[in-house]
């Protein structure tokens, strides 16, 4: 705690803006390779989860399905 008492209070505030950044950035790297990109949905209605039947079906596709991108021109 000596060396504390020794920085100037206005060079510990900026100590300690810097550490609180990179704990932040550390904790948040860390969640991220724990849980990977699973997300939750909190809507009432469940409106960005996938049904049981829509599931099932991914499940069971062997390969990937075509995908089909559209173009509009712009005027």
């Amino acid at each position: 705690m000596n060396f504390l008492n020794q920085i100037k209070p206005k060079n510990l505030v900026k100590l300690s803006i810097f550490l609180s950044i990179i704990i932040f950035f550390c904790v948040n790297i860390i969640i991220n390779n724990i849980l990977g990109y699973s997300r939750i949905d909190f809507t009432e209605n469940k409106l960005y989860s996938l049904s049981d039947g829509t599931k099932s079906l991914l499940e069971n596709l062997r390969a990937n399905p075509p995908q089909v991108i559209y173009f509009k021109q712009s005027s």
